[in-house]
């Protein structure tokens, strides 16, 4: 249950961590696209009011500052505040509407009778100041036809001094449009718009969406702790499985079994954890089949010396040189077998370091042949000129040995051919391998066939031992009556 309790509060953290992460990343977009909006939004509905108002001032022929202004509070929309109108030398200064900053509430206004006026404001009254806004001129001309033009200059966005009423700033003024009548500035329209906190439809959106924010917050907390407490209960289960089969693997119980959960990372270990009950449970039974076999392999010569011993003590066995020769050989087996298993030892310790060189195949194999001192004429050497291994010597030659004197035991008058070319030496013998023990390269597999001429019964899992240090692999084989050994050291082709 602890463990439970924990998995739950740790997945638990996790899930919502993600989800209030998420939920950061998805504010700061919000604000950061809000206050885009907020920068551009009134550039957007200034630039719309401007074409409004050429439009209308080209449609209507409107030359007089009085029907400009009814003009101005035509083509205004429910985005639009408030317009400040006056004189280019503010003598006159007439304000409809409201500020950005909503001083009076409603700024759905769609015509000059719906806007709140101030007319006749006091110029002394104005405050002065600068702002960088859109700048939009239209000049009216009447050419000898009396045909009016209009000419609409494009956009600028450039700093510009402001004169405001008391109680605005020049942060209100979205833009200006200023109206020329034959290259005289007649009337300036200032042009105010509301934030988009202010704006009705913008303000209900924006409110809505930070109550679904706050709403998801809450959601994201339930949700984590419903998928943290299903998530967690199904892994305790599963974890309390491996805990459980790891205690039962520590005291030696290996008949474990797993069933499938469906999370990919449990099912992996659960599947390494029953190769490793497979594995030790094979290590087992091979333990004590090695110490039969090497009480076996080490009680026989034993055995054949008490007997002579006792044979000569009771006076069956005449105390003469074949006595001491026949002691003498079990003596010389006895210690060959312990020598074996001692050196197997030596060359299964993790930490051994083999020192590698490059070495003359051919010298290689001519002096493990030189060593045993045996007729040349039975062995062949077909080593291509130049091979040569990056190797430990010294292992790679007791290796050759050993494959040599078991092919020796098993055809002492046959011919034994030896060949190297790529990384592969190759050793071949007439004869033939015992049907019943496939793992020859195990030790006390019983697979070494000089087990049966009085040998170690040790060669062929040292000669395989030796390959895997060097991170290659040994293989035995029999095909038309030919004994074939593989020293196979992986060198890329």
């Amino acid at each position: 249950m602890f463990l439970s309790r924990r998995q739950f509060f740790r997945t638990f953290t996790t899930v919502l961590g993600i989800a209030l992460i998420i939920l950061l990343f998805q504010i700061i977009g919000l604000m950061a696209a809000g206050f885009f909006m907020s920068y551009s939004w009134p550039k957007y509905v200034t630039r719309d009011y401007m074409a409004e108002i050429k439009e209308k001032i080209i449609e209507t022929q409107a030359f007089t500052p009085e029907m400009i202004m009814d003009i101005a509070g035509d083509a205004v929309d429910g985005r639009v505040s408030g317009l400040i109108l006056h004189a280019p030398d503010y003598s006159k200064v007439v304000f409809f509407g409201t500020t950005p900053k909503g001083d009076v509430k409603g700024n759905d206004i769609s015509g000059v009778s719906q806007l709140r006026s101030y007319a006749g404001l006091n110029p002394d009254n104005l405050k002065n100041g600068s702002k960088r806004i859109w700048i939009a001129t239209y000049d009216i001309y009447e050419d000898e036809e009396n045909i009016n033009l209009v000419y609409y200059d494009e956009l600028l966005f450039e700093n510009r001094a402001i004169r405001v009423p008391q109680g605005m700033t020049p942060e209100d003024v979205s833009g200006r449009i200023i109206i020329s009548y034959n290259e005289e500035e007649v009337v300036i329209i200032e042009v105010l718009v509301s934030t988009l906190g202010v704006y009705g439809p913008t303000k209900f959106f924006l409110e809505h969406m930070v109550a679904s924010l706050v709403s998801v917050l809450f959601v994201a907390i339930i949700v984590a702790m419903i998928s943290s407490f299903l998530y967690s209960r199904r892994n305790t289960r599963k974890i309390d499985a491996i805990k459980d089969t790891v205690s039962a693997l520590s005291h030696g119980r290996f008949d474990v079994e797993f069933k499938k959960t469906g999370v990919y990372e449990l099912d992996e270990i659960s599947d390494s954890l029953l190769l490793l009950a497979r594995t030790l449970e094979t290590n087992r039974r091979n333990r004590q089949e090695w110490v039969r076999s090497i009480g076996h392999d080490l009680n026989t010569p034993i055995t054949s010396m008490t007997l002579l011993l006792d044979g000569a003590k009771d006076g069956i066995f005449p105390i003469n040189e074949n006595l001491v020769d026949s002691i003498s050989k079990e003596c010389r087996t006895l210690s060959s077998r312990i020598d074996s298993i001692r050196y197997y030892s030596f060359i299964s310790d993790p930490d051994l370091v083999i020192e590698k060189k490059d070495i003359e195949v051919f010298d290689l194999v001519d002096d493990v042949i030189s060593s045993l001192r045996v007729n040349r004429n039975i062995i062949k050497l077909d080593i291509k000129e130049g091979e040569k291994l990056c190797i430990d010597q010294k292992l790679v030659s007791r290796a050759i040995k050993e494959i040599v004197l078991n092919a020796l035991h098993e055809a002492p008058e046959g011919v034994i051919t030896i060949t190297a070319e790529g990384g592969v030496i190759t050793v071949t013998n007439p004869g033939h391998l015992p049907q019943s023990v496939p793992q020859f390269f195990e030790p006390w597999s019983r697979g070494d066939l000089s087990r049966h001429e009085g040998g170690s019964g040790m060669g062929l899992p040292i000669t395989g031992k030796i390959m895997e240090l060097h991170g290659g692999n040994a293989s035995i084989t029999e095909a038309d009556e030919t004994v074939k050994v593989v020293l196979d050291f992986k060198i890329d082709k």
